[in-house]
């Protein structure tokens, strides 16, 4: 007859059984494995959800996603790119004509093919109604440009009249165009004109071939490389057709982010894998605890014949009942909030006032799955190694198997003994000690208790130190990268103008000369004369307007002009007129030494010593050369410059109103991450802008010109001083055209432009602070709870065998509170070392980076692990004293 093999079924019920005696303990486990689950999936969310809150934003704020650009590009050069695998998306855009309103210049028009409309400037506006150009006769408007026509309610397909001037021509011309469609852009109004769109097909009816373009425009493709390298990359790969031709990279909107929110991949890549890390610790730390004291169990079943494949089935049986329930939950919960609570919170809090968060998710199912089968793995490796323990000892040995090092616990009723007994000789002989050597018994068994696994004492404390050192990590990066720390290096207030000397010049009420003020002495004088001014707290931009022999030819230079600015000319030849004024800025020796050290430091070319001396002046610029001509400019260092007065506009150039002459410093680009801050007068493309020094200054004989004023004052006298202010500017500005209007800056002012920003990442970053604390909390918890319900026998035992309630109570506590300082211990000393050394990498690549130890976050982690302690003694001390100590001894007898 043969006998069925129910082995399945006794496996089954062998688990359930274990499931119904350990109810309270898979409760634990099951919070964790939700909680693991839930912490991963959140932090990530949150840290993903800000970043691409901060991606929105700033493409809204930049106008494109575009990072990358050739200027005058061909048709050749443009195949070229689009083969190369690091450009996502490459676009053509084609700018001819501005868009005039009583011939004044109200908006740029630009012809754009569908990739540089669809991928790269679309994605940065917003309420975009119609459809891009396609006839000859259709435009597109910004809904600002439409209100600078007088339109306030726009409808597709209403006529507009148009008056356009060409770029290179000086008659404008009158034409009709269907409004094809509208959007809203967010870019800064001052300085960014609106942008009417055009077909492509008006621009061939024009007569103007889509090559060469104005700009050819590039999305990277990836995130691990900033603007730098890609622009060399490119001047690699696409040759370029004159020494004028020039690659702008920009760090990629996706760069930005993570450079903003991190300081570097690499931040961001360690913070990841420390929460990964923090989550595994957490549920292998518990389930070793657990499982490991079922060995003695596994054993028992061994002795009946129970084989190594069946008890692993058992083990795996039950974990997967701990994984699935677990896992749900967590997958559960955690799916709500991020799908219905932040990407409404992260829009309403990060793009007030810049549109909606339509299209951002908070759910990434990515994340989610990466979270469920990481803990999944996780707790499936824990319960295995326990397996491997049984499957290595024998029957006996997994019966006898006590996870000891130091200390036998087989030992500990002897032990417990002989200390009671030293306990009552003590108090025999020493009224006066007997606390003393009561608690000191108690401490130093606690202790052993503590160490008695190494093992499992190094990886608890591995395991809570990685969730605060974590949870201390996101405070550091949340309080170091707000944007707080950039505004309040700024000035209290910043008054300065819009003076344009080359704009005046153009203008036929040109009146400047050497004499004329900028910013006039009565205007300074009245604000050093406001109550909480002092002029202590104030410094000033000063320096001249002045005129340069600029050369005439750009194939040399052998009839006029100074050899040492044809690199500047050739940077503008072709694609705007010709300067021949600038602005002198004079600095002072704090900045020569601060850009020494730059100089210095990047192995940048630039005469530092002829500066300094006060015999040589230095070319700036936003990124104007290309790497051909930027060599050239190298080449410049020592040759002349001549500085001549105001009054040679319109005449031929002669000595007589030559100021002086210096040499050339070298050519800077402004626009590079590490050069050092200066307060500049005027800003962007085609500028002649000269720094030097005060003693070089004299040198010309020029007088002063005050460009800008910086104060600093009291911040509770800020508003009254504010209001002061205001009225001085406005009082001035009565008798200054608009153009020349005196303006000003507070700093209170951004703090509350950008307050919403502001509170916005505090939130949220505070919101993953609080995450991963609680992770490290939960972790201490479990531990601690886990712990000491797998003791239950043992503290039985020292129970009967003469210890008192109040001692086992403090016992349980001081083993606790010896887990609380040693994790403590490592937060102030190996932690402090790896958030010193996390600054100071964020700071490599975030210059307004400033570090604060987190002694706040510090205490109050602190206080939650004492708090815990305390609580969970006091629970498991109430839960053992609820039965008497034989039915705890029969309970858990072997």
């Amino acid at each position: 007859m043969e006998l069925r093999n129910n082995n399945r079924e006794v496996i089954r019920e062998l688990a359930q059984a274990n499931d119904r005696k350990n109810k309270g303990r898979n409760r634990v486990l099951i919070l964790a494995a939700a909680l693991a689950v839930f912490m991963v999936f959140g932090a990530f969310s949150i840290a993903r959800g800000k970043m691409d809150a901060d991606y929105l934003l700033y493409a809204r704020n930049g106008g494109s996603v575009a990072s990358l650009s050739l200027e005058n590009g061909s048709e050749k050069q443009y195949e070229k790119i689009k083969t190369l695998d690091y450009v996502k998306n490459t676009g053509v855009e084609n700018d001819f004509a501005v868009w005039q309103k009583e011939g004044v210049p109200v908006m740029g028009c630009t012809v754009l093919d569908n990739t540089a409309f669809e991928k790269l400037q679309k994605p940065a506006y917003t309420d975009v109604t119609g459809h891009y150009p396609r006839e000859k006769n259709e435009v597109m408007l910004p809904l600002r440009g439409l209100e600078q026509l007088g339109i306030e309610k726009p409808a597709v397909g209403m006529t507009l009249d148009a008056e356009l001037l060409q770029n290179g021509s000086r008659e404008s011309m009158e034409d009709s165009f269907v409004l094809s469609g509208y959007y809203k852009d967010y870019v800064n109004p001052l300085l960014n004109a609106p942008i009417a769109y055009f077909s492509e097909v008006y621009l061939e009816s024009l007569g103007i071939p889509k090559f060469p373009a104005s700009y050819i425009l590039m999305e990277q493709d990836g995130i691990l490389a900033d603007g730098e390298f890609m622009e060399e990359k490119l001047y690699e790969d696409v040759q370029t057709e004159s020494v004028a031709q020039q690659f702008i990279g920009m760090n990629s909107l996706a760069f930005t982010v993570v450079e903003d929110f991190a300081g570097s991949y690499l931040v961001a890549f360690l913070c990841s894998v420390m929460i990964l890390g923090g989550a595994f610790l957490l549920i292998y730390n518990v389930l070793s605890i657990t499982l490991g004291n079922d060995i003695r169990q596994y054993g028992l079943l061994k002795t009946i014949g129970t084989t190594n494949s069946q008890i692993r089935k058992i083990v795996f049986r039950q974990t997967g009942k701990v994984i699935l329930a677990g896992c749900l939950i967590g997958a559960a919960v955690g799916s709500l909030v991020m799908k219905f609570v932040l990407p409404g919170t992260l829009g309403e809090l990060y793009l007030h006032g810049m549109g909606s968060a339509r299209g951002m998710t908070g759910f990434y199912p990515g994340f989610l799955a990466v979270s469920v089968v990481f803990v999944s793995m996780t707790t499936l490796l824990a319960a295995g190694i326990a397996v491997r323990k049984v499957m290595r000892l024998s029957p006996i040995e997994s019966v006898r198997y006590e996870e000891t090092a130091s200390v036998a616990a087989s030992h500990t009723g002897s032990r417990l003994r002989r200390t009671l007994h030293t306990q009552d000789s003590t108090r025999q002989g020493r009224g006066g000690g007997r606390r003393c050597g009561d608690g000191a018994s108690v401490a130093e068994m606690a202790w052993r208790n503590v160490v008695r696994s190494r093992r499992r004492f190094a990886v608890t404390l591995l395991s809570l130190s990685v969730g605060c050192i974590s949870a201390l990590g996101a405070v550091v990066i949340s309080r170091g990268t707000d944007i707080t720390n950039s505004i309040e290096e700024r000035p209290d207030f910043d008054i300065s103008t819009f003076v344009n000397i080359v704009r005046d010049a153009g203008s036929s009420a040109y009146d400047w000369d050497d004499d004329t003020p900028v910013i006039t002495e009565e205007i300074r004088d009245k604000i050093l004369a406001v109550d909480g001014i002092s002029a202590e707290n104030t410094s000033y931009t000063k320096g001249c307007f002045a005129m340069l022999d600029m050369p005439s030819d750009t194939n040399g230079t052998e009839d006029s002009g100074d050899e040492a600015l044809l690199p500047r000319l050739k940077s503008v030849y072709g694609t705007m007129d010709v300067n021949f004024f600038t602005t002198v800025q004079i600095v002072d020796d704090a900045f020569v030494k601060e850009l020494r050290e730059y100089v210095d430091a990047y192995g940048i070319k630039a005469d530092v010593d002829s500066l300094e001396n006060g015999t040589g002046a230095m070319l700036l610029h936003t990124h104007e050369l290309s790497k051909e001509l930027q060599e050239d400019a190298d080449k410049t260092i020592g040759k002349p410059l001549h500085f001549y007065s105001l009054s040679l506009f319109e005449e031929m150039v002669d000595d007589k109103y030559l100021k002086g002459e210096l040499t050339c410093a070298g050519y800077l680009d402004i626009s590079k991450k590490h050069f050092p801050k200066l307060r500049m007068t005027s800003h962007g493309s085609g500028i002649n802008y000269f720094i030097m020094t005060e003693k070089a200054f004299k040198s010309l004989e020029f007088k002063e010109k005050i460009f800008g004023i910086q104060i600093d004052v009291d911040r509770q006298k800020e508003p009254l001083i504010k209001q002061e202010l205001t009225q001085i500017i406005q009082q001035d500005n009565r008798n200054r055209s608009e153009a020349h209007y005196i303006y000003m800056n507070s700093k209170s002012d951004a703090l509350l432009d950008a307050s919403s920003y502001i509170r916005a990442s505090r939130i949220v970053m505070g919101a993953l602070s609080v995450l991963l604390v609680v992770m490290g909390i939960a972790n201490y918890f479990n531990t601690l709870y886990t712990s000491l319900s797998a003791r239950q026998k043992e503290l039985a035992v020292m129970e009967s065998v003469g210890m008192t309630r109040k001692q086992l109570g403090r016992l349980v506590v001081l083993e606790g509170a010896f887990y609380g300082l040693s994790v403590i211990g490592i937060l102030l000393i190996f932690g402090s070392a790896v958030l010193w050394i996390l600054g100071k990498a964020i700071k490599q690549n975030l210059l307004y980076f400033k570090f604060y130890y987190p002694w706040a976050w510090m205490g109050g982690i602190t206080v939650c692990l004492l708090l815990i302690c305390i609580l969970t003694a006091v629970c498991m001390y109430r839960r053992m004293t609820e039965k008497s100590i034989t039915e705890r001894l029969r309970r858990y007898a072997d």
